[in-house]
Order: structure tokens, then C-alpha cells, then sequence
């Protein structure tokens, strides 16, 4: 899906909520990470916004409704225990460190990533090896 030029008001707002959405499923809750993308499509889907594609069922009233129906339709078509393993806190990189996002990293400028940490006076990006010295 194409989200508008570079540097565009649209762009940002994705990029915002995805790393909202991200974030809300990496933080420890007495919710399952399942019922925690239940609870952020109840939040973002329906919202209007200036315009709208496609029409009565199909219609996407703004990005939020659309991220919604994505995240939707992904439980929807997940196996039954397919969504539960992908999205549970016992999924395999939780448990392996190599496969782990760094803890306390934060977003790469440059791939975007979270795995943008502190090694030897510098900040570096453990995925795509961008530094900042």
C-alpha cells in the first residue's frame, strides 16, 4: 500500500501507529498479546477520516480503519492456534537471543527497525549496521 511521499503528514501517522501498535503488544499485560489486537481493532476500526476508498463492505474510511481490517482479517485467516503462537509471549524469538530485539533498543533511522542500541561510545543499528559516533 502506498502511504503518500516521503516525509508526508500520512506517512507519519502510520509510522506513529505502528510503533504505537508495536509497542502495545512488546508491553507486559494481563492481557494475551491475541486480546490486545482484539482490543486495538475495537479502537481503530470505523474511524473516518477525509476520504474513503471502495464502497459499502469493502470501503476503508482512513488509515486507521484500514490497519484495523488488516489486523482483523489476519485473525481472521490464521489457523486457530496460528494467531495465538504469533502473537504469544512464548513465540520462539522471545526465547532466543540471537533472534531477540535488543532490550532497551530503540528505532533505527534508517531501516526502522528496533534494534538501534549502544555499543562502544556509539549508537548502532544491530540489523542494518547504520552508526551514529
Amino acid at each position: 500500500m502506498y502511504l503518500g511521499k516521503a516525509g508526508s503528514d500520512l506517512e507519519a501517522d502510520a509510522e506513529a501507529l505502528g510503533r504505537l501498535i508495536s509497542l502495545i503488544l512488546r508491553l507486559s499485560s494481563p492481557l494475551s498479546r491475541v486480546a490486545r489486537v482484539q482490543e486495538i481493532i475495537g479502537q481503530l476500526e470505523m474511524i473516518g477520516g477525509a476520504h474513503s476508498i471502495h464502497f459499502g463492505p469493502a470501503r476503508v474510511r482512513s488509515l486507521a480503519d484500514g490497519i484495523a481490517r488488516v489486523l482483523t482479517r489476519y485473525l481472521e485467516h490464521a489457523t486457530p492456534g496460528q494467531a495465538t503462537t504469533a502473537l504469544s509471549a512464548e513465540a520462539p524469538d522471545s526465547h532466543d537471543p540471537l533472534l531477540a530485539p535488543p532490550s532497551g533498543a530503540d528505532f533505527c533511522p534508517r531501516c526502522r527497525r528496533g534494534a538501534f542500541v549502544s555499543l562502544m561510545g556509539c549508537r548502532q543499528c544491530v540489523e542494518c549496521g547504520f552508526r551514529e559516533c
